[in-house]
């Protein structure tokens, strides 16, 4: 499956789409009076900086309505560092008013930004002040969203206990959570954490209670993604046909509502089955396809997921020069994306294919770039088997590489 992004990425139009709907989310009950047309346009003519400045002499109410319709018109002419200005600009006004729930959605758009063009730690840490300031100020609907989409952010940065945390406190409100699909998701986000920490006894009971609500409201993504961590969770019980089984159900889902996205994630899980069975030569056609679908989607993280395990695929084969072009494709698109827990894994990885073809020197900087990664994201098991790999080199008495 190639073809237009799945519904999981968000470019162009719905990338300026999302960014004020975020607006309109949080800050939907700060009443503000529509702007001047003319006062706007001659505004909009400036450059950022002095139409900034100039919103310093209008009372508080007026500069920050005319500072979020200048933040939209500049999304709109594809103006991303001018709309970082102006809604940086609204933030400072809101603060400066006490206006919490316009501060909120502000500064959660501001973290929108902030993550598309790639600063999750940025993003992480402007989506921590939006908790702590919708907490403390008992706007509970914010505050969820807040956690919501603070613990995506924890997820793909690769802080996997601290998004996990995040998870089960967005469903400490589970009675405040009115929209359905939202809960399913949050399910199906535990879920996923608890398989990717190896809690397996904790997956089957949320993927129980995601399902029914997914089918309820006719959810295929939501349903796809239940059996996909059905699949998961098979495979690491061993359960080979199990996950196979399921990881084709999703795909159907994924396939009717054209989720490049999802079916990539599909692609992929299919061929780490078939690398854990010892069969790379299997697996390469689906982590290729997992490449190739993952790019179509935008996803860069997912590219660089996909081509490690393809690099690793290709090792296996002793496809070693292929192996070596790949794993350098997948480390700059995991340094690009900041998924900080793949890169290490990619870094791992690449340092296993250089001391392979006999370069210790450079495959030891990258175990090296690995375990500062490890330690970093506080992942104690991969640190102590990365620094034990990096012993075993140095003292010569390395045999086949762990992988």
């Amino acid at each position: 499956m190639t073809g237009k992004p799945g519904d999981r990425t968000v470019g162009g139009t719905g990338f300026r789409a999302l960014a004020l709907l975020l607006v309109a989310l949080f800050a939907g009950g700060t009443a503000v009076a529509q702007p001047d047309e003319a006062t706007l346009r001659r505004l909009r003519a400036l450059p950022a900086e002095p139409a900034i400045a100039e919103l310093d002499s209008f009372p508080s109410e007026d500069a920050l309505e005319y500072a979020l319709a200048l933040f939209g018109y500049a999304l709109q002419r594809g103006d991303p560092s001018a709309a970082e200005q102006f809604v940086e600009a609204a933030a400072g006004i809101a603060r400066s008013t006490g206006d919490v729930e316009a501060l909120s959605g502000i500064l959660s758009t501001r973290a929108f930004l902030t993550q598309a063009r790639g600063d999750l730690a940025g993003a992480k840490e402007i989506m921590n002040e939006v908790v702590e300031l919708t907490e403390e100020a008992g706007l509970t609907d914010e505050l969820i969203r807040a956690l919501v989409f603070l613990g995506n952010l924890q997820h793909r940065y690769g802080t996997l206990a601290q998004a996990l945390e995040t998870t089960q406190r967005v469903l400490s409100y589970e009675p405040e959570i009115e929209d359905p699909r939202t809960l399913a998701q949050v399910l199906n986000d535990a879920a996923m954490l608890n398989f990717k920490l190896g809690h397996l006894d904790e997956v089957p009971p949320y993927l129980e209670r995601a399902l029914p609500i997914f089918r309820e409201v006719d959810d295929e993504n939501g349903i796809g993604t239940v059996f996909r961590i059905y699949g998961n969770y098979h495979n690491a019980l061993g359960e080979v046909e199990k996950a196979l089984d399921y990881y084709r159900r999703a795909r159907v889902h994924y396939v009717n509502t054209n989720n490049v996205h999802d079916y990539a994630n599909i692609s992929f899980n299919m061929g780490l089955v078939f690398l854990q069975a010892g069969s790379p030569a299997v697996a390469l056609p689906h982590l290729q396809n997992a490449v190739e679908n993952f790019t179509a989607a935008g996803s860069i993280s997912g590219a660089g997921m996909a081509g490690t395990e393809l690099g690793r695929a290709l090792f296996q084969l002793r496809r070693y020069a292929e192996a070596e072009r790949v794993m350098a494709q997948a480390r700059r698109h995991l340094e690009s994306s900041q998924s900080f827990l793949r890169l290490a894994q990619a870094h791992a990885m690449y340092g296993a294919i250089l001391f392979t073809q006999g370069d210790s020197d450079t495959a030891l900087a990258a175990y090296g770039d690995a375990l500062r990664l490890y330690r970093r994201l506080g992942m104690s098991t991969y640190e102590q088997r990365t620094l034990e790999t990096m012993m075993r080199i140095r003292q010569g008495t390395q045999g086949d590489i762990e992988l």
